[in-house]
Order: C-alpha cells, then sequence, then structure tokens
C-alpha cells in the first residue's frame, strides 16, 4: 500500500516552526522518517491523516513508530488555533443551573480580559463545554489549565454554598470519589484530565467545528435552532453579545 498526492505539513521539531509544502510522493505505508515528524493531511476533505513517522529514541521497537500516536491531543505550536473539549468527571450533568453556567462565562471573561485568551467560539453543555481558541501568551496548554482549576474550585464552591441544590451530597461524593483514583488529587476532582486539543489549520476545519459546536445543543435535543441555546456563540454569530464577548475571525464574520 501508498499513499499518494497528499499535502504534507513539517514540523520543525527544534524550533516549533512549521512549513507547508505541496507534493506529489509515494511511501511505503509505514515508512519511519528520522529527525522530523511529518503530518500527512488528506487533499480532498481538509482532513488529517496518520502520522507516519517521528524522531526515533533510543531503544524503542521498530513498530513504535509506524503511525505513532503519540504526539496527539496535545498543544504543540503555542500560537495555534485550537479546539478542544472537557467533560466533568463521569459525565455528570452539573450546569444545569445558571450559577453553575455563570462561573464559566465570568472565567472565559476573565481569560480574556486578562490571561490573553482569544475566543471565537464556544459552548456550554450540562456535562462538558467546547472552545475554540488561541493563548496571544504561547501557553494554551497552561492558559486551559489555569481555566479548569479555578472553574472547578468555583463550581465545587457554588455547589456546596446552593440551599437548594438537592443533589449536593451525590455531586460531592462523586467528586471526591474520582479525586481518589487520582495521585495527583487531594480531595474533588471536577473536570477529566484530558482536553483532546486540535489545532484548526485551515478556514474549512474552523468553520466544520464552529458548525459540531453551534449544532451540540441541537443533536442533544435541547433546542431546534442553535442561536436558542444561551451559552453558545451560536448567539454571537446573529449579533447577540450579552452572556459573552467573542474574537472575530475575519472569514468567519
Amino acid at each position: 500500500m501508498t499513499i499518494r498526492s497528499w499535502f504534507f505539513v513539517l514540523v520543525n521539531l527544534n524550533t516549533t516552526s512549521y512549513k507547508l509544502a505541496v507534493a506529489n510522493i509515494m511511501l511505503p505505508q509505514g515508512t519511519i522518517l528520522q529527525r522530523s515528524l511529518f503530518y500527512y493531511i488528506k487533499t480532498n476533505n481538509d482532513k488529517p491523516a496518520a502520522v507516519i513517522g517521528q524522531s526515533k529514541p533510543k531503544n524503542k521497537t521498530r513498530n513504535h513508530y509506524l503511525f505513532g500516536m503519540s504526539r496527539n491531543y496535545k498543544f504543540h505550536n503555542p500560537a495555534g488555533v485550537y479546539f478542544v473539549s472537557f467533560a466533568t468527571v463521569y459525565w455528570i450533568d452539573v450546569f444545569i443551573r445558571q450559577k453553575y453556567f455563570e462561573v464559566l462565562a465570568n472565567s472565559i471573561d476573565h481569560c480574556r480580559k486578562e490571561k490573553g485568551m482569544e475566543l471565537f467560539a464556544y459552548c456550554f453543555m450540562p456535562s462538558h463545554a467546547h472552545l475554540i481558541f488561541r493563548s496571544t501568551n504561547n501557553d494554551p496548554s497552561g492558559l486551559l489549565r489555569d481555566f479548569k482549576k479555578h472553574t472547578s474550585k468555583a463550581v465545587i464552591k457554588a455547589i456546596k454554598q446552593n440551599p437548594r441544590e438537592s443533589r449536593k451530597e451525590w455531586m460531592l461524593k462523586m467528586f471526591k470519589k474520582a479525586g481518589k483514583e487520582k495521585k495527583n488529587v487531594e480531595t474533588y476532582q471536577f473536570w477529566q484530565h484530558h482536553n483532546k486539543p486540535i489545532e484548526l489549520w485551515s478556514p474549512s476545519v474552523i468553520k466544520q467545528k464552529v458548525d459540531y459546536i453551534h449544532k451540540n445543543p441541537i443533536h442533544s435535543g435541547f433546542v431546534t435552532n442553535p442561536e436558542d441555546w444561551k451559552y453558545s456563540s451560536a448567539r454571537n454569530f446573529v449579533g447577540e453579545n450579552t452572556v459573552l464577548e467573542i474574537d472575530e475571525i475575519g472569514f468567519l464574520s
């Protein structure tokens, strides 16, 4: 099996700079490439394909490098635009009360004003959140880490202080249970650790992810129109900016 007529992105692992080129190539499946990491991107639908090879460390078998996935779901480009999704532990539907939603909205607003976040799209669902964002400080991982750390503490505090929260004892029990399963968590774990960051490298891919985010409440059966979901940037796209302001990407406006 060979791979033909694909775009490729050469990632310089030393400088994290990116070079985009077009090539008509034929490589045997599983070809091992030394020193640099190649991503092959299919040209007809703009979807990323497999990682073919990566810099070869010592004491690893050959099979370790065939279509290696070790670099997937990481913030490789500090200046990139990323799509991320993160969920509560056990996918608990925490965000069914406005005061909990407001914790997320207020924290995003703070990140935009004080921590260098550019927010291009978002949707807060009962058990998870989607963001498309960029860090102007070139630290997307740290920015998202701080956001999740703050919101986890703030939401748990809001739950504890809410006298009308009928699920309080059960939710706190589940957060504590999740915390006990992780060695680096002292008491409660609110968010699942993984964020699955995907760098968005073309207008078509960005539009695809924006559309996915905005249709999430429809697919879940909550609304019939994207802009009817209060905590979604679909409202911003029709001129409604009362919940959160977002930053513009020229080709989406």
